[in-house]
């Protein structure tokens, strides 16, 4: 087993963002009323957190970036009943236990595609914050609405949907150890059409003498378009390509200067939804989670948003 990296970033080298609306144009004020904050993954429709009666967690991703959290296992460590188990450094496998139960208990989607194993387990080492607009994590049995993986509750990742009119961001980061942090997100927003385009790389040269380097990149789409035959149409897409290198045996011992393993994923989905009057909706749903060969479509008629927060409390 691996020795825990205890090495942090110690200095930011730069950080640059870059804000370049893509119409120029007077600024149009902001809303003035601001709509209650609305939880999806609890009863897969949206309803405002106070009204739902299982116990929920909202993990803001704009707070994870401006914190510099660059892993989604770092951001669950803060979840009340959550357990996070990581076996070594920077790719090594990592488990989640939520509530006393096992492992493979606890559903992990993004933006509706199952990311967990068949039977449920999930090896988080890898998986980052880049583009997450939010997580939401539902403590407690869900299985009646996700099934067997979801004995102990349930973890979705939302990726960002491009807003206002249109920006380019980039940061940067750096520190010892060769560590470095880049990310770049993109948006093009149109009346009918709106992408978002986001892509990050992680890398670090590890504090043992040889052998102990880790990369992570990711990038990651989301396109909606309006008014496909009276539907709206949203597209996602993710990959990501890790490497991490490990030089010790079962002791903690260095002796390999070759051993390493790598991590490639894609998650597609398509979402087709359309209005069935004010109240209503129906939604045609498909994705695809590669490498695990999960393939799903699923008709759902829900109710719509709007008609949701009106009649709340």
């Amino acid at each position: 087993m691996r020795n825990v990296r205890t090495a942090k970033l110690l200095s930011v080298l730069s950080v640059i963002t870059i804000a370049a609306p893509l119409t120029m144009s007077a600024q149009v004020p902001g809303d003035t009323a601001r709509l209650r904050d609305l939880v999806v993954t609890a009863t897969r429709i949206p309803a405002p957190a106070s009204t739902i009666p299982q116990s929920t967690t909202v993990i803001d991703g704009a707070d994870l970036r401006d914190r510099g959290v660059h892993f989604v296992l770092d951001a669950l460590r803060e979840v009340p009943g959550m357990t996070i188990v990581q076996t070594g450094s920077y790719g090594a496998v990592t488990s989640m236990f939520l509530r006393g139960g096992a492992s493979d208990d606890v559903k992990v989607l993004l933006d509706g595609v199952p990311l967990n194993r068949p039977g449920g387990s999930i090896d988080l080492a890898n998986l980052t914050t880049a583009d997450l607009d939010r997580i939401e994590i539902v403590r407690g049995p869900a299985s009646v609405l996700y099934g067997a993986d979801a004995v102990s509750g349930v973890v979705q990742l939302f990726t960002r949907r491009a807003s206002g009119r249109g920006s380019v961001d980039v940061d940067a980061r750096g520190g010892t150890f060769g560590t470095s942090d880049v990310s770049m997100h993109g948006s093009v927003v149109r009346p009918k059409f709106n992408v978002s385009v986001t892509g990050t790389r992680f890398g670090t040269d590890g504090s043992y003498a040889f052998n102990d380097g880790y990369r992570n990149a990711v990038g990651a789409v989301r396109a909606a378009v309006d008014d496909v035959a009276g539907a709206r149409a949203v597209v996602t897409a993710r990959y990501g390509d890790s490497k991490a290198h490990f030089p010790t045996d079962g002791g903690g011992a260095l002796v390999d200067h070759n051993q390493y393993s790598t991590e490639q994923s894609l998650a597609t989905g398509l979402e087709l939804s359309r209005p069935l009057g004010r109240r209503a909706s129906a939604s045609v749903q498909g994705f695809d989670g590669t490498p695990w060969g999960s393939r799903k479509a699923a008709v759902r008629v829900r109710p719509s948003a709007s008609s949701i927060a009106t009649r709340a409390p």
